[in-house]
């Protein structure tokens, strides 16, 4: 390239920059990287145009999206190069445009991306999908730079619109949406999480067209701890939606307007589903209940037949996504996904004379109701409801684990859409299982030697708690993996802890109640004062420091799988030619959330120890936080008191 052509490339490039950082209110590099000091780089500019039209009398969607990153530090090098875009057969990519504009001492250099990689998107719940990722790396990310990407993308389905989320990995200073669609469709948006006001929104008119403008600006980067809900539960979002639209006579289309919509939409789905042989199908579930009579016994014959013979694999392939399989093809080949376990489950319950019917779901990742959001995009499952004995039943075939009547623990406090017919259905709610169902129970018996303590413990587990346990040892396959698991679960004291024997006890498959049994040693555990010694007897200590919040960084709810109490019965006997001294006081704690407590029981040759921990919710808001950590403090504080024992004279 000569002198002039490079010259007129860096007008052009120059004159690019000037506009990007015009719009970022003229913020140099060194303004913004002391407004954002954590920052290695911020999204400058984030737009996204959405033009909503008819094609073929459907509504149709296409999205221009374009985003500038400015680099803040070197060492955005290696963090923030990578780009990726999902989309799949309906949200098809079109064109892709990416570089990076690279400070130089005449200017800037543009650096255009070299490649762009097109590759299915490996879900590791997912045995097929359709979903591809585009991704590419930004060249050359160095302080000053400004990485760019622009593409267009199309909805398909406008039933499917994404959720506009008005956050990201990195500040953002300035994002804005607009949505352009035609006066005879009727679109709505509803506006979650945005208590400070950040969204703004602005209803207008291009041409002979309709607008919505949302804007935001010098929006902080999202942070989830590992225990945070997703991002949907708080960020600030809109949802958008086509409520209904004008057909070329000019007749009003629903088409989300309300849940009976919604409704029809996802009943069309189990119309496609192919015709069974049912006369195969009579003859399964005829053998699954043979010799059954109660509505109890068949439903549970039929659920665990189902979760132990039919291996879960999801399918996300176009309309595979939302067709459930027809029952005889799920059966023969012994695999599909929860729409096809849920086909399964209903088609041999109905046929051994249970009424159960496919039911839409959203998991706890999602936080709406169908009552307040009926639109697709509050379920991502489908399992089956059963009415035994007049009792719902929420059966869901993809955990193999599930005990028979408990939801599985990722569905708990969820409305669910049962399908009751072409014209009929029910909006039920998924029960929150009683910490009472969810125990574990330790009774630890111990004596006092000369080297420390010795003892057996035995630990049982129900509920969801039996769940957990019985599904992490039945599938060890090596000795060594079940001994390092007991420790885990039965250690006691501190790390001087020794596991010298134990046995592992399946009790009840059906209900996934397991007992492991014991026996171990505690070197140098009590401390011995002339004719005195020392002993905690709160060898499991149920809330520690790591159970402290820190407030100042956790900036979201804390998320728990499910309400819980934890047992724990600990018996010392006394030592020959010793009495006891003084025992700590009983004591007690009560919240919304959590209940706990100690109590010291003195018997005749012997101390009782009885701790009770009951944890509440499913999910923890920010406003507890302080009330929790102070709990915790405190039990914190009582694991400190110690039993003395007194030598007689």
């Amino acid at each position: 390239m000569d002198r002039s052509g490079r010259a007129r490339k860096w007008v052009v490039v120059l004159f690019i920059l000037m506009v990007t950082l015009q719009k970022a209110g003229a913020q140099t590099v060194e303004e913004l990287a002391v407004a954002y000091p954590h920052a290695y780089a911020v999204m400058l500019n984030y737009t996204k145009d959405i033009t909503l039209f008819m094609e073929n009398g459907e509504p149709k969607a296409e999205s221009k999206v374009a985003v500038d990153i400015l680099i803040l530090d070197d060492k955005a090098n290696g963090m923030y190069n990578r780009y990726t875009i999902y989309h799949g057969s309906f949200t098809p990519l079109g064109k892709v445009d990416a570089y990076t504009d690279v400070p130089v001492k005449r200017g800037y250099d543009r650096i255009k991306v070299p490649e762009i990689k097109t590759d299915n998107s490996r879900s590791r719940s997912v045995f097929y999908d359709d979903v591809k990722v585009s991704s590419f790396d930004f060249p050359s990310l160095k302080k000053g730079a400004i990485a760019h990407v622009q593409y267009t993308q199309y909805d398909n389905d406008v039933h499917l619109l994404s959720p506009l989320y008005f956050v990201s990995y990195m500040p953002v200073i300035n994002q804005k949406v607009t949505v352009t669609y035609p006066k005879q469709m009727v679109l709505n948006y509803k506006l979650r999480n945005d208590s400070l006001q950040q969204v703004q929104v602005v209803t207008g008119k291009k041409g002979s067209s309709l607008t919505y403008t949302f804007t935001a600006n010098n929006l902080k980067e999202m942070d989830r701890p590992p225990d945070a809900p997703s991002p949907s539960y708080d960020e600030p979002h809109v949802l958008l939606y086509v409520s209904s639209y004008l057909d070329k006579d000019d007749k009003r289309v629903g088409f989300l307007d309300n849940l009976d919509e919604l409704y029809q939409w996802n009943y069309a789905f189990l119309r496609k589903v192919p015709a069974v042989n049912h006369e195969k199908m009579q003859l399964v579930a005829d053998s699954l209940t043979h010799g059954l009579h109660s509505d109890t016994d068949k439903a549970r014959a039929i659920y665990s037949f189902v979760q132990h013979n039919i291996k879960y694999v999801a399918f996300e392939n176009g309309l595979e996504g939302f067709i459930p399989r027809p029952a005889d093809l799920v059966y023969d080949r012994k695999f599909g996904d929860c729409k096809d376990m849920a086909s399964l489950l209903t088609d041999l319950l109905t046929r051994a004379g249970v009424k159960a019917w496919v039911t839409w779901i959203g998991t706890r990742d999602i936080p709406y109701d169908y009552t307040d959001v009926a639109l697709p995009l509050t379920d991502n499952h489908m399992i089956c409801t059963a009415l035994v004995n007049g009792e719902y039943v929420f059966l869901d075939g993809t955990d193999p684990g599930c005990i028979y009547g408990f939801p599985t623990a990722f569905i708990q406090g969820k409305q669910a859409l049962v399908a009751i017919g072409e014209k009929e259905h029910k909006v039920l709610r998924i029960p929150e299982m009683d910490a009472t169902k969810n125990r574990m129970v330790d009774t630890t018996l111990i004596s006092v030697t000369d080297k420390g303590i010795k003892g057996s413990t035995r630990l049982r587990c129900y509920g969801y708690m039996g769940t957990a346990a019985y599904n992490n040892f039945s599938a060890n396959k090596n000795p060594e993996d079940n001994k390092e698991d007991v420790k885990r679960y039965t250690s006691k004291g501190n790390n001087r802890f020794i596991l010298d024997t134990f046995q592992i006890n399946y009790i009840s498959d059906a209900e996934k109640i397991m007992c492991i049994q014991t026996q171990f040693s505690l070197p140098g555990y009590y401390n011995k004062l002339g004719d005195e010694i020392y002993i905690n007897l709160n060898l499991d200590k149920l809330l520690t420091s790591d159970h402290i919040i820190d407030t100042a960084h956790h900036k979201t709810a804390s998320l728990r799988r499910f309400k819980y109490i934890l047992n724990q019965y600990t018996k010392m006997e006394l030592p020959e030619g010793y009495s006891i001294e003084s025992i700590p006081d009983n004591f007690k704690y009560n919240s919304e959330e959590l209940s706990f407590e100690i109590t010291y029981t003195k018997e005749s040759k012997a101390i009782v120890v009885r701790q009770q921990l009951q944890s509440n919710s499913l999910m923890l808001p920010k406003s507890r936080f302080v009330d929790w950590n102070n709990a915790v403090r405190k039990i914190i504080s009582q694991y400190k008191e110690q039993v003395i024992l007194q030598k007689k004279s």
